[in-house]
């Protein structure tokens, strides 16, 4: 009889324990600021173009991996206002002291935001480009800035 009715409650719990979980993810959707519901397709896209920035221009590993931590540094920044949870990174890095703020109550567009962060940072990383992956960086930042 134990045996039996074993079965049954832990079906039912583990129904509970889903709908609670389910209920806590809508309940943590809802707490996120806008640009945690934004996807990452500006980033990732941003970053497949670093890449190839990065190899077409014979970037050796160690200055890449820096190129790179840069970027997501400041992707990050760019971004981090309209994060629900997340803080700056400054006073935790080392050089990176303070943050501009963004005006209060404006609203942003957050894939915008995180282009023109990218673009400005790859454009600032590489001031002499070789001209074709300067224009595909311009190319990319225009195509979401469209978007």
């Amino acid at each position: 009889m134990l045996k039996g009715s074993i079965g049954p409650a832990l079906a039912i719990g583990l129904v509970l324990s889903a709908a609670m979980a389910r209920a806590d993810e809508v309940g943590e959707r809802a707490r996120k600021g806008p640009a945690d519901r934004d996807p990452s397709t500006v980033a990732s896209t941003w970053f497949d173009k670093l890449y190839d920035v990065i190899k077409s221009e014979a970037i050796s590993p160690p200055p890449a991996s820096r190129i790179y931590g840069i970027c997501a540094v400041a992707l990050y920044e760019a971004v981090t206002p309209g994060a629900a949870h997340h803080r700056s990174l400054a006073g935790q890095l080392n050089g990176l002291d303070r943050m501009p703020k963004p005006k209060a109550k404006a609203k942003h567009h957050w894939p915008a935001v995180a282009n023109a962060a990218l673009a400005r940072t790859i454009r600032g990383i590489f001031p002499s480009l070789k001209p074709e992956n300067l224009a595909g960086i311009d190319a990319l930042e225009h195509d979401f800035a469209a978007r």
